[in-house]
């Protein structure tokens, strides 16, 4: 049976463990899920879904419909085994850019994600008022920076290129890493949909979306300097993972948590957790021994316990009424 909730134990773990910096906040699409009654950015498979309408020109029908049509009914309870490619987001982005090009995924992808009409969620709220010091979003948009400006906390913004950090990139981010010290980093694993800044990595363009970017970014993840920062994988070795709203089933972290985490000596690993609205029974047995517990509780949930937790040394809380 799935927890629903963190345990006494697991309060006792993780708080301090956030107080102290040694916690990672690991975000995924469902970290931006609005409050309920409000309208949110669309997850991974609503993304797929529409880059497919907006190829193919017909309506998609929701997931849970499709899955209650013969012959799907007696594999309800095997979903992941299904894995329509209509909400395949890597498969659609690949198959889109494909019948179009790069161009038009962009066009779409931009509009589909655009984050101007939005705020950020209570999770991002939270986790901004909070000592992280590394916080690794997959999602492209700008509503985690948009949370740590308003409460005003400085932060570098690394975004990982697809291909790989070239010699100068490498260089310049090692410099700046090792001076940057304890204060927060924000590691945009996935590339951004904002245009280049003058942070360290990608810009806008350099995503990973479809199955090819994915296979491109899986050659170089753990090929020392192009993957993962030194500095950043010592952190992610080093901390109690949070993952939040993020799907432990992507190719990419579990190449890197397989290369990074796994080999640690027992006496050095971290237990880390990640909270699923009904989750897999599949991955949760798979991940569990892999010390990663998976809570079935929404993440809005958490992030309302989290911050009655850290009541003694989160940030004051801003006018989000306010919040651009």
């Amino acid at each position: 049976m799935v927890p629903t909730s963190l345990s006494k134990d697991d309060w006792a773990l993780l708080v301090p463990r956030i107080s102290d910096g040694e916690c990672v906040a690991f975000l995924g699409a469902g970290a931006n899920v609005a409050p309920s009654g409000e309208t949110g950015l669309p997850l991974g498979a609503q993304v797929a879904a529409q880059l497919a309408e907006a190829l193919t020109g017909v309506n998609v029908r929701e997931f849970d419909d499709l899955v209650n049509v013969e012959p799907y009914k007696a594999l309800r309870d095997y979903r992941e085994l299904l894995r329509l490619g209509l909400y395949d987001l890597p498969r659609v982005a690949f198959y889109v850019e494909l019948r179009r090009d790069p161009a038009f995924l962009m066009k779409q992808l931009r509009a589909i994600l655009d984050d101007t009409a939005y705020k950020p969620s209570p999770v991002l709220r939270t986790l901004a008022r909070l000592p992280f010091r590394l916080i690794v979003t997959t999602n492209y948009d700008n509503l985690m920076e948009r949370a740590l400006d308003h409460v005003g906390v400085e932060y570098l913004r690394v975004v990982q290129p697809v291909g790989g950090f070239d010699e100068k990139r490498r260089r310049d981010l090692n410099d700046e890493l090792a001076g940057w010290g304890d204060r927060l980093v924000l590691y945009k694993i996935h590339g951004s949909l904002l245009p280049p800044d003058g942070n360290l990595g990608g810009g806008t363009g350099d995503l990973l979306v479809t199955e090819e970017d994915y296979i491109r970014y899986l050659t170089i993840a753990n090929v020392q300097g192009r993957g993962v920062p030194n500095i950043i994988a010592g952190r992610l070795k080093a901390s109690t993972i949070l993952f939040l709203g993020y799907s432990l089933e992507d190719w990419d972290f579990r190449t890197i948590f397989k290369s990074l985490i796994e080999p640690l000596e027992r006496h050095t690993m971290f237990q880390s957790f990640a909270f699923q609205r009904k989750p897999s029974a599949h991955w949760e047995k798979f991940w569990v021994q892999k010390h990663v517990d998976i809570i079935n509780q929404d993440v809005s949930k958490f992030a309302q316990k989290l911050e009655a937790k850290c009541a003694k040394f989160i940030r004051p809380e801003p006018d989000w009424g306010q919040c651009p």
